[in-house]
């Protein structure tokens, strides 16, 4: 609770409610009749004056980081609206548009009466505003401030940024130019915007969302003032930056001197990054500050969402202090204001026992170490590097795990597996290109995405890369035309003879190549069966017979519709004949009627799928 002081005048404002700051959107009264709530509770006392008076309450700076210039020209941005509470529902037609002057509410005090002195604009051209009109009354010279009916239901909304804006909303500029016009100070363009970085920003945008009230009463004939005083600073209790630190739980609360033990403090809202816990030291409802210079902070913490975690720090000077009396709490401090929780934690420290410690020895919380594990950061995940390193992979032949004490062992082995000739510069220089060597593990490495040499075999299309016909069918041999320019291969007449009977046993597995490897031609008449598909017979039946027709299948969903329409025709004709030719008295069978339909129908289908 705040209370200051000037001359009779007192003004309390409760900051320990849930205030908050909105929009003036939010509670535009053109709009539906909406209560978002962050009524401002207190009381203000008026002293006893003859005449009639004039209240005015406007927004006032208050400290706070980078707001020099803003205290010292005595302004802030934020709007003062006051809401017209009836009976169990907002009286919103009585409201004025919130604007640029209403950084001040006036108010006429007379007889116990208080009534509001609204300011119009053209916001509320065809609207009927009062101007003056009779918010509530006085109870012993005070004025409650509440969210009831009958009190002074007085919110803060802030005005949205120039780039935000519509050209006829009110904005932070406008509002700080018509405060300094107002007090006849300069409103040049330089020290607009000099007042207006005060407010904007991720450094110095929370400073909108904390203030003070400035309350005068003046003689209302001769204006001449009576009392002055301003409020204690009032904040948005749901922005984690400047509002209040409130904790819910903190366990465990015990640890021994020699430190170590995991402690968790819970918070009621979202906890900013730059809190801390901290320890203090008390004496019934005084802080010793004095002492707490023997006290070790924590240090090694971690801040979550709504928690923070923290491990007891080592205190070595305990032995020497007096605790008669005295009461060390647990608490957290934002570092930025240095505002510290209202809400305290009793926290004990016992001695270490050497010996056989209750904490340290016996494992009271768990039975592995105790530490911090790292946050998880949240955003865009991490390209992982292991995902783009060369892959390993170990040669599947057996003898492939024999150690080779030199690289060119290692190089002859794996062309050797192959079927590489040595001299064949081309395909050894891809072959082992990109291959890195382990030679403990005996592990040959090749990027992830590197083709196979089967694959580089056939896609190359290198004169010295196409293979002659084969002498063997085997993936260890691959005769190419550097082979021929060797010694190594000597090929005679009676060598291709004896390959030109063996491929006639060859079976003919290939439809579209000759067995010496060359094309064959395809009739136009077969130029058809290219675009078969051998995976199946029952497409074969398809593709190729004129003949056969597949048989439909039957399918209840598309047959349901037809059947119903079926039972429909069947119905109706029996019963227009059953009226024709029966007597007018005789009633109709339904049931009977209603089965032969539905059987007919059914039969009627049933031998339009069967033909």
């Amino acid at each position: 609770m705040a209370r200051l002081q000037q001359r009779n005048l007192e003004c309390k404002i409760l900051t320990d409610r849930k205030n908050k700051i909105h929009y003036i959107s939010e509670w535009d009264p053109r709009q539906r009749a909406l209560t978002k709530g962050g009524y401002m509770e207190g009381e203000i006392k008026v002293p006893p004056y003859p005449g009639p008076m004039k209240l005015t309450i406007q927004t006032h700076p208050t400290q706070g980081k980078g707001m020099e210039e803003a205290i010292a020209a005595e302004v802030h941005p934020a709007l003062i609206h006051n809401v017209r509470m009836g009976l169990g529902k907002r009286e919103q037609a009585k409201e004025p548009v919130p604007m640029t002057g209403h950084w001040r509410q006036e108010y006429l005090i007379e007889n116990g009466r208080v009534d509001i002195l609204n300011r119009l604009s053209e916001f509320d051209e065809g609207r009927d505003v009062p101007t003056q009109d009779e918010v509530t009354q006085m109870k012993n010279n005070t004025i409650i401030l509440g969210r009831k009916h009958k009190e002074l239901n007085l919110i803060i909304v802030q005005p949205k940024q120039r780039t935000r804006a519509n050209a006829t909303e009110a904005t932070l500029t406008k509002v700080i130019i018509d405060r300094l016009q107002e007090a006849g100070k300069d409103a040049s363009l330089t020290i607009v915007n000099r007042l207006e970085k005060c407010f904007k920003g991720a450094e110095f945008g929370k400073n909108i969302k904390q203030l003070r009230l400035k309350v005068d009463l003046r003689d209302y004939n001769t204006n001449n003032l009576i009392a002055s005083v301003i409020t204690d600073p009032i904040c948005d209790n749901t922005n984690m930056h400047i509002g209040p630190l409130e904790l819910t739980d903190a366990s465990p609360l015990k640890s021994c001197t020699n430190g170590g033990r995991k402690s968790i403090i819970v918070s009621e809202q979202t906890l900013p990054k730059d809190v801390e816990p901290i320890f203090e030291i008390w004496s019934g409802d005084t802080q010793m500050i004095d002492l707490e210079k023997n006290l070790v902070q924590p240090i090694d913490f971690q801040i979550r969402q709504d928690s923070i975690i923290f491990l007891t720090p080592c205190q070595d000077r305990f032995s020497g202090m007096d605790w008669t009396n005295l009461t060390m709490k647990l608490a957290v401090r934002r570092i930025g204001d240095k505002h510290i929780s209202n809400k305290k934690f009793a926290f004990r420290y016992v001695p270490h026992n050497v010996q056989s410690c209750m904490f340290c020895s016996h494992n009271l919380d768990t039975e592995e170490q105790v530490n911090l594990k790292e946050n998880k950061k949240n955003g865009k995940r991490k390209l992982a590097l292991k995902n783009y390193k060369k892959s390993c992979f170990t040669c599947p032949m057996s003898h492939c795990q024999s150690p080779y004490s030199t690289k060119d062992e290692l190089e002859r082995h794996v062309l050797a597996v192959h079927g590489v000739d040595i001299d064949d510069s081309l395909i050894k220089s891809d072959l082992l290109s990109g291959v890195s060597y382990n030679y403990e593990n005996m592990n040959v490495s090749s990027p992830e995405e590197e083709p196979s040499f089967e694959k580089l075999q056939i896609d190359t299309m290198n004169e010295d890369r196409i293979p002659l016909p084969c002498l063997e069918m085997s993936r260890a041999t691959v005769i190419t035309r550097s082979h021929i320019q060797d010694d190594t291969y000597v090929i005679t007449a009676s060598d291709m003879t004896e390959f030109g009977r063996w491929t006639d046993t060859l079976p003919n597995i290939f439809p579209f190549v000759m067995k010496d490897g060359a094309p064959r031609s395809v009739p136009k008449v077969d130029c058809s069966t290219k675009m078969e598909d051998k995976t199946g017979d029952y497409q074969d039946k398809i593709l190729n017979s004129d003949k056969e027709k597949p048989k439909s299948l039957y399918d209840l969903f598309s047959c349901f519709p037809r059947l119903i329409f079926l039972f429909f025709v069947f119905f109706t004709l029996q019963i227009m004949a059953f009226l024709f030719a029966s007597e007018s008295e005789e009633e109709i069978p339904l049931l009977q009627v209603s089965s032969s339909s539905f059987a007919f129908s059914a039969v009627t289908i049933f031998a339009e799928y069967s033909v």
